[in-house]
């Protein structure tokens, strides 16, 4: 493991936007950082958990899994920049790994963005002012800064001129559609219920307004809240004073061990029975470790893991593992071939196992030649045996029964991931020959289930 100077690093590294939109005409396939925001140091001597923490453990690298598609937050690795996009890595039904980009400014289509400077008018890239991912994939709301900028927590400054436009996916990130638009800029923070959390910027250098889109409703940080900022889990919002997580309506929801702990990556995970969830954090300034805490569902501290590296968790889709990044250098590492002399590796997708504490990084597709290296964020896991959508242009029915005739529940676009579904009482999942077709049970990303005809999907 490197010093703890890799996690300063990295937290300048995350120190990144967020975004927001209103209109409802469909856009373009396209990935960015959950809002995060460098910890403020503490001069406060770190007090002993509450519960000892173990090592967490750099196990030896394993393969990516056969049932599962992780979704990564791309960008740059060493800079504050924002995300640049979203990816998707799964293994096809070949077992080959396959890579699809499901957010980028080019496949979104949005042209320049127009700014003003003291060289007058100039064109450049629209950005991505911060992306809010459920963590199993079904719902994604990105913000794009398309006019001039969009103040981002910082990162660039505010212009009264500035437009975020909102972005949404319900099928796992391949169909987007505009619906919504921030005026004067703004940040997208995370999902709450139906609809997203947002920072606004009203005026220069004035303090963020938090708001729930599109209806509207305003947040008010509850007093002393470390710098105003809040995140999102589960559909509730949470903000952070001094050692103790605070709900919306300012209640405590739980305490972190330690003097001045400070979150930096904020994301709470629910484990799949709904009892318990994990939360990553640092201690204060003289407290030189960041930590993995799990918890049962009253939000009591049960295991507490520790490292010198940098740990950050996206996804826990099922019991006895958590996608996450951890700090890997290249001594922990016997892939081959080994990365050359010099290679700065950061961190990597993993596997951790709550239980152990032992994180196991994933290394491939991640270090191969050729390959896109910098952030690869874990934002969210998809799990099931996967049924591609291969129709080109076109989208594929989903029925409601194995019938040609039967209604149509929804249609999914060419690329978009279906799980083979468990059926329903007259027709329980599995293949059905019916009309001369083949005919599979499937479930969409964002929940319709019914029977898609075969012969358009890979699996």
């Amino acid at each position: 493991m490197r010093p703890f100077l890799g996690i300063a690093l990295a937290l300048s590294a995350l120190a990144v936007a967020c975004g927001g939109g209103d209109a409802t005409t469909p856009t373009p396939s396209g990935v960015s950082p959950a809002a995060s925001a460098a910890p403020s140091a503490s001069a406060t001597p770190a007090a002993t958990p509450a519960v000892p923490s173990q090592p967490l453990t750099i196990g030896p690298e394993t393969d990516f899994p056969d049932d599962t598609a992780l979704i990564l937050e791309t960008g740059c690795w060493q800079c504050d920049g924002p995300a640049t996009g979203l990816i998707r890595v799964y293994r096809d039904p070949a077992g080959n790994l396959r890579t699809d980009t499901l957010l980028s400014d080019q496949s979104l289509g949005l042209g320049p963005r127009v700014i003003h400077t003291f060289k007058g008018v100039e064109e450049v890239e629209p950005y991505f002012t911060g992306i809010a991912v459920a963590p199993d994939g079904s719902r994604i709301i990105a913000g794009v800064c398309i006019r001039e900028s969009c103040g981002t927590g910082g990162l660039d400054a505010w212009s009264a001129d500035s437009r975020t436009i909102l972005l949404e996916s319900s099928d796992g990130g391949v169909t987007w559609r505009q619906i919504g638009e921030l005026s004067g800029g703004g940040a997208v923070i995370g999902l709450v219920g139906t609809g997203v959390l947002v920072a606004t910027y009203p005026a220069e250098l004035a303090a963020a307004h938090f708001m729930i889109f599109p209806d509207g409703a305003t947040l008010e940080p509850p007093p002393g809240a470390e710098n105003g900022w809040p995140f999102t889990s589960s559909g509730e919002v949470y903000w952070q004073r001094g050692g103790n997580l605070l709900r919306g309506d300012s209640s405590e929801f739980l305490t972190l061990p330690g003097e001045s702990p400070q979150i930096y990556r904020a994301t709470v995970l629910g484990n799949p029975t709904g009892t318990g969830l994990a939360l990553a954090w640092i201690g204060g300034e003289n407290d030189r470790a960041a930590y993995l805490g799990f918890f049962d569902q009253d939000a009591a501290l049960l295991k507490t893991y520790s490292t010198s590296g940098l740990v950050v968790i996206g996804a826990w889709p099922q019991v006895g593992v958590v996608y996450g990044n951890v700090d890997v250098s290249i001594s922990d590492l016997t892939t081959e071939p080994p990365p050359p002399p010099g290679f700065f590796l950061g961190w990597l997708p993993a596997a951790i196992d709550p239980d152990t504490g032992i994180a196991n990084p994933i290394a491939h597709p991640f270090l191969d030649k050729d390959y896109q290296r910098g952030r690869n964020i874990v934002r969210a896991a998809m799990r099931g045996t996967f049924l591609r959508i291969k129709t080109g242009e076109l989208c594929l029915n989903l029925r409601a029964a194995p019938d040609p005739t039967a209604p149509v529940i929804d249609c999914a676009a060419d690329g978009v991931l279906l799980r083979l579904g468990i059926g329903n009482a007259q027709y329980p999942g599995g293949v059905y020959e019916i009309g001369g077709r083949t005919w599979l049970s499937a479930l969409t990303p964002d929940g319709h289930e019914g029977f898609v005809d075969a012969a358009y999907v890979e699996r």
